[in-house]
């Protein structure tokens, strides 16, 4: 007895049969866990896309707001103020591409924003995949996949923030 012990310590390593189950019990693990941290990623994703878009909305109804109470004018597409943050007067693209610098030059990164009547009435993010949109009415409506059936359109221009104007008519 003493003989066969001595013998099992002087063994050193793995028989191949055992190095072949810890291999599958390994590869049994990675499919399991591969797909649920995919979701995990993604999940992620979207709900940076919505993030973003919920700021880039503050951001410009803080430049909308501070548009009216320095210069007593309506906000549009051309408005510039200085938002007192050390960059001088500025348009809102300018203002919003310096508070969220991440934007700038950015392939899968872009906004678009459009304000109606001196108000923010939409804001459209696009993040890699992701689309998410804001709008005054519903609210953040959350992001959407692009190629999802119900995927909002991709905000303007990659790396840019684009500001719209939309004039409305009077109906007499």
């Amino acid at each position: 007895m003493i003989k066969k012990l001595q013998a099992l310590r002087a063994k050193k390593g793995f028989t191949l049969v055992e190095l072949i189950v810890v291999i599958a019990i390994i590869g049994v693990l990675a499919a399991i866990l591969i797909p649920t941290l995919s979701g995990v990623i993604e999940s992620a994703r979207k709900r940076s896309a919505e993030s973003t878009c919920q700021s880039l909305q503050n951001l410009a109804k803080t430049f909308a707001s501070t548009v009216m109470s320095k210069t007593g004018k309506l906000c549009d597409a051309s408005s510039t103020v200085d938002m007192d943050d050390g960059n001088g007067p500025q348009t809102m693209s300018a203002y919003i591409l310096a508070q969220v610098p991440e934007i700038k030059n950015s392939t899968d990164k872009g906004a678009t924003i459009v304000i109606k009547s001196g108000n923010v009435t939409s804001v459209t993010y696009t993040e890699g995949a992701f689309t998410a949109l804001w709008d005054s009415t519903n609210g953040m409506q959350g992001a959407t996949k692009t190629g999802d059936s119900s995927a909002h359109s991709a905000a303007g221009t990659m790396g840019t923030v684009t500001v719209t104007t939309m004039d409305t008519a009077t109906v007499t």
